[in-house]
């Protein structure tokens, strides 16, 4: 190999612990609004590290909110900035939302953590802006930087 790069990395990665803890702060925040939903945390590679199907919670919002975490997880921006991110090329606007795995539907949340990308939360099952709500209410419960 030439040049001074090196041939492995470490990376941090969102704890079991800490996604279950994360679970269980956004489903706490889903019980106070009167949501039932799905909450997935993912790790950096978009793989789930813990998920809870609320009782109630459409199956639909199973595949949603994990489709909000990994593309958290993915890209460092939260869900609900895409169509901000996109909305003006015309070749991202028609491509990006229709990528297997990809949402832009609000309440999937990076997760940092000394300024270092570990995860992502999804929620799926409220209206966006609750599903935000209780991705972000979880993250800052356990100190997740925003």
């Amino acid at each position: 190999m030439s040049g001074s790069g090196s041939l492995t990395m470490n990376r941090l990665s969102v704890s079991a612990s800490a996604a279950e803890a994360l679970v269980s702060a956004a489903q706490g925040r889903a019980q106070e609004i009167g949501n039932a939903v799905v909450i997935v945390v993912c790790d950096v590679d978009g793989l789930p590290k813990a998920l809870l199907r609320m009782d109630g919670a459409s199956s639909m919002s199973l595949r949603l909110a994990h489709d909000k975490a990994a593309t958290a997880a993915s890209f460092g921006v939260s869900t609900e900035q895409w169509f901000d991110l996109i909305k003006d090329d015309g070749a991202l606007l028609n491509g990006v939302p229709s990528s297997p795995g990809f949402s832009i539907i609000g309440g999937g949340y990076p997760l940092r953590s000394g300024g270092q990308l570990v995860g992502a939360i999804g929620v799926s099952g409220g209206a966006p802006a609750e599903d935000v709500d209780c991705a972000r209410t979880a993250a800052a419960a356990l100190g997740f930087e925003a």
